[in-house]
């Protein structure tokens, strides 16, 4: 079953009053437990693409459904709500709270999508343990290495159980050996959760582990 789908996406921006089209026309078809990578040269659209797919941003014209809903029909806090509960984010800076702990960082998408107390509590626990950082959920960020940060980052994108996580070069910033560890992480959850995962980056660790790779060219998709 299709869980993404556009219809010639096209995102325009304007510099100095010139248009750039960072997407032009793009068609995408997403399957429901894909593990899609997406790749190119800088300034390709790719982080573009994974904004608009991601409802963080609104495309200048063309469509995308998720779950077959058309989301330029949707309203600002309707889009909002889409994305606290069907769709999760990881980003190479990892976006963390600085003054809140590792548990805290998890819980808060549980706390704003209105999740009892009890099960909010059960499921950060079992979160942080799942990535590997049960011992470590007291620790605020500035006490936490780049990946277990990332790792916290990953937990959180899962608060709300999404249908579909994205990821914006999440091993940017990570040594090989790590980077490795996160990648495993998103397999597992892949395989064992059936969650659909749209990876962006250059790393070609990750597009050996992907069922699928999208090619970006000049905001267009080649391959």
């Amino acid at each position: 079953m299709n869980i993404i789908q556009t219809i010639d996406l096209t995102k325009r921006y304007k510099i100095n009053n010139i248009a750039i089209d960072a997407l032009q026309n793009v068609n995408l078809t997403i399957e429901e437990g894909e593990f899609v990578a997406i790749n190119g040269p800088s300034g390709s659209g790719k982080s573009t693409l994974l904004h608009m797919l991601g409802c963080i941003d609104r495309p200048t014209s063309g469509k995308i459904y998720i779950n077959n809903t058309d989301t330029s029909t949707l309203s600002s806090k309707a889009l909002a709500k889409l994305r606290l509960r069907q769709l999760g984010f990881v980003f190479q800076q990892f976006h963390l709270l600085p003054t809140l702990t590792a548990f805290e960082n998890v819980e808060l998408p549980m706390r704003e999508a209105g999740v009892p107390g009890k099960e909010r509590r059960e499921r950060t626990e079992s979160l942080l343990e799942s990535v590997g950082l049960g011992s470590r959920t007291r620790h605020i960020p500035s006490q936490l290495s780049g990946g277990e940060q990332q790792r916290v980052a990953i937990a959180r994108a899962l608060a709300n159980r999404p249908a579909i996580v994205f990821a914006d070069e999440p091993t940017g910033e990570l040594d090989s050996v790590t980077g490795e560890r996160i990648l495993d992480i998103f397999e597992s959850i892949n395989r064992e959760s059936l969650q659909t995962i749209i990876i962006v980056s250059h790393d070609k660790s990750v597009t050996s582990r992907a069922h699928r790779v999208i090619h970006l060219k000049d905001g267009r998709i080649v391959q």
